[in-house]
């Protein structure tokens, strides 16, 4: 299967050879399948592909990392604005801190988010002082992972 995507939100089964092209709309994305003769195998992979369309989740990782190099976690309560996390995540760049992984969760009535960070290493003292200052921060949690 080649999934292509157009502007329709549909997608249309053409005949070529041994394989079939689905077309959905996702921008660029394709995804190649031949000599499939499964319908639930073909509708399978549709549906995992739609729902990553209206959710933004991925369902059935095939690679995502089991464990990563996050030994802290840093959790921040703040207003949803523009740039709020660019400074909190800018702040830990200057620091030579990698993000291993991320989540903003948006609150009821979108003017307050928490968004979850695991972090390489530890964020230093003058790292949280720079963010506790910032009037767009809430509150945070920095936390050693065990």
């Amino acid at each position: 299967i080649t999934v292509l995507l157009n502007e329709n939100k549909k997608y249309n089964i053409l005949h070529l050879d041994d394989s079939e092209v689905f077309r959905l709309n996702f921008y660029n994305t394709f995804i190649n399948w031949f000599n499939v003769s499964s319908t639930n195998s073909r509708e399978e992979a549709i549906n995992i592909i739609l729902q990553y369309i209206k959710s933004g989740v991925i369902a059935h990782w095939v690679n995502r990392a089991k464990t990563t190099r996050a030994h802290y976690q840093f959790v921040v309560k703040h207003y949803d604005k523009p740039g709020v996390l660019a400074f909190v995540m800018d702040t830990l760049k200057f620091g030579n801190i990698n993000i291993e992984e991320v989540e903003n969760v948006i609150f009821d009535g979108g003017i307050v988010a928490s968004c979850t960070m695991k972090l390489e290493s530890a964020a230093t003292a003058e790292m949280l002082e720079t963010i506790r200052n910032n009037p767009d921060i809430i509150s945070y949690s920095h936390v050693e992972l065990t």
